[in-house]
């Protein structure tokens, strides 16, 4: 997808902009933090030429991967208690309406083009999203990050109630380019209540980030 473009090999491979594997600190893409994490933080930052993931070697979310963002991973990875943060902001699909009753749904975001990519490949995007409900029988997202594209969909016996305003889920993402040409473009797909009637009509739903 767009966060792994500059790959060398083909769009299934990663290279300094890949932050789908979401390990703040992470940067060889093994999904733990090591001292060998913060060493190719520290040539990034020095400009020895290395391959990394330059979003997860950001530790401050300042924009910049610097000497000091090598010693924070080096801390974590000897179990010194230090933040973490590479920037992740949220992506928020919310109800502009009041909703008494809602049993399906069905949601589409394309954020290619948007200089952004949702953290989390597949179905494991749902282990970083959070949800604004409980107690629908089945909640599921799958971030295919080939085509920038993040669908959600839930079903529930029991009616799921929202007040105006309220939030669905939201999923973080990270920013891989400060001017994006695009937004992300949301498509509901379906919305029905108990009765499999559609509650489209009545009830609007809004993306923010």
């Amino acid at each position: 997808g767009s966060a792994n473009s500059d790959a060398a090999g083909g769009d299934n491979a990663c290279l300094s902009d890949c932050s789908g594997l979401g390990v703040c600190g992470d940067t060889n893409g093994d999904g733990s933090i090591k001292a060998s994490d913060a060493l190719l933080a520290l040539k990034y930052a020095l400009r020895i030429p290395v391959s990394i993931s330059f979003w997860n070697a950001n530790v401050n979310a300042d924009g910049a991967v610097k000497a000091s963002d090598a010693l924070n991973i080096l801390k974590k990875a000897l179990k010194i208690n230090v933040d973490l943060t590479c920037g992740d902001r949220a992506l928020v699909l919310s109800v502009d309406d009041a909703v008494s009753d809602l049993a399906v749904m069905t949601v589409i975001v394309d954020y290619s083009g948007t200089g952004m990519t949702v953290v989390g490949e597949g179905e494991s995007a749902a282990n970083l999203c959070t949800l604004g409900y409980e107690g629908a029988m089945y909640t599921l997202f799958n971030n295919d990050v080939d085509t920038s594209t993040l669908w959600f969909g839930l079903i529930s016996l029991r009616p799921l109630e929202f007040e105006a305003g309220s939030t669905i889920f939201s999923c973080p993402f990270r920013e891989l380019d400060s001017s994006p040409d695009v937004d992300p473009a949301l498509t509901i797909d379906e919305a029905f209540d108990s009765a499999l009637t559609s509650i489209l009509d009545s009830v609007g739903f809004g993306l923010s980030y």
